[in-house]
Order: C-alpha cells, then structure tokens, then sequence
C-alpha cells in the first residue's frame, strides 16, 4: 500500500468510526510529500504551530462528515 492509499484509508476509517470530525495532519514544512498527499485528500492550511522557538510545523486539515448509509429495499 503506498501512502496515498494509506492515507484515503485512514480517512474512511475516521468517516465510519469518528465523523462528523475534524481531521489534521501536522507536517514538517520541508515535507512537501506529505503536503501534497494531505492536500490530494482535500486538507488545507489551518496553520503553522509555532509552539516552541526551534519548532515550526504546518497543521493542515478538513472536515470529515458520515456517510450517508444506503436505504433497504422496502419489502
């Protein structure tokens, strides 16, 4: 499994399990892999935490909501 699909599989796993949720991704600003991956999910900037003086890291995210469950045939 490569990242990508690493990646769209945790986000079913959080649709099924936590939504509606927020979900992030906290990455290294020199990480423009793992950008480009959250952004191909549908991620956004939200910020770049600088908690600490020698840390900077770039917090992206989106909203994850349910997915509508499929109607029964009615009987």
């Amino acid at each position: 499994m490569d990242r990508p699909d690493a990646a769209h599989a945790c986000v079913e796993v959080v649709r099924r399990q936590f939504a509606p949720t927020l979900l992030t991704a906290i990455i290294h600003p020199d990480n423009i892999a793992s950008r480009r991956v959250a952004e191909h999910l549908g991620m956004t900037h939200i910020a770049d935490d600088r908690a600490h003086p020698w840390i900077v890291r770039t917090v992206m995210g989106m909203i994850v909501e349910r997915t509508a469950q499929p109607t029964p045939p009615a009987s």
